[in-house]
């Protein structure tokens, strides 16, 4: 019983570095999920078993973790949600868009998340703090395998809590 609502993570021992042992993990991370829908993850104990483990790592993040996560936010340590990022800028470069941005408090920010609107679809990476800029591509394919245009850049900041901001948009005219 979770009744404090805190983070619950499965743990998952990843000893056995065999071919055996690789599938067993990649099934029980895909087990988790769907026993619990709203779990935001699971822990692997040893990670230097992952580490040193090539196939495993490969699975891993060809797979399951194909996709970068922010680390889900932690409310009873504090819940105040950190300023949006301000002032976005955006340079047409040949086959891309340089977006930079600026934030007041820049010393409280952990991570920034990038998200790139191309038609209905929306794509996202996760930066660093350090980072104030980054290249996004002038299109996409859709399913159909047709060129997407970008159309607009969302930026959001992230505290070390987890607490993201509201979004900060510019619009691409192409």
């Amino acid at each position: 019983e979770n009744t404090k609502n805190r983070h619950l993570w499965p743990g998952m021992s990843v000893g056995d570095t065999s071919t055996k042992g690789v599938v067993e993990t990649m099934s029980q991370i895909q087990i988790t999920r769907g026993m619990l829908p709203e779990s935001n993850g699971a822990i692997h104990w040893s990670i230097s078993s992952v580490t040193k483990n090539p196939n495993l790592s490969k699975a891993l993040i060809e797979t399951v973790y194909k996709k970068d996560a922010l680390v889900p936010a932690s409310p009873w340590l504090g819940a105040k949600v950190p300023e949006a990022p301000e002032s976005l800028q955006k340079e047409n470069k040949t086959d891309k868009w340089t977006i930079s941005w600026l934030h007041k408090h820049p010393e409280t920010i952990f991570r920034w998340v990038v998200y790139a609107q191309y038609g209905s679809t929306q794509t996202y990476q996760i930066l660093n703090r350090k980072d104030r800029s980054v290249d996004i591509s002038n299109s996409t394919k859709d399913k159909a395998k047709k060129d997407v245009a970008l159309t607009k850049v969302f930026v959001s900041s992230v505290d070390r809590l987890g607490n993201e901001s509201g979004r900060t948009e510019i619009e691409i005219v192409q």
